[in-house]
């Protein structure tokens, strides 16, 4: 056997011999894990909602200077007249 098959033999006659002392022992387990399962919900929300807010300003900084050329190009283009180049620049 190697020392994973072991130790988790261990720790099962652990929990069997528990829970025969201690009827709320499987109660009180099952609760500590609910527990730290949800602690490890909490952080990956955080995370996850730093990530998309990274990465929505990665993506809307660019967007919004393409905008703004595009309207600069176009003032330009309605003051001087060329018509072609505003029809092609417009969004």
């Amino acid at each position: 056997m190697n020392n994973k098959k072991i130790s988790d033999k261990i720790f099962f006659e652990e929990m069997e011999i528990r829970f025969k002392n201690d009827k709320n022992f499987f109660k009180k387990f099952l609760f500590d894990e609910i527990l730290e399962i949800n602690e490890k919900l909490k952080n990956a929300e955080k995370l996850k909602s730093n990530f998309i807010s990274n990465i929505r300003n990665e993506i809307i900084n660019p967007f919004t200077s393409i905008v703004g050329l595009a309207n600069s190009i176009k003032s330009i283009a309605k003051k001087n007249k060329y018509e072609k180049i505003y029809v092609k620049v417009n969004l």
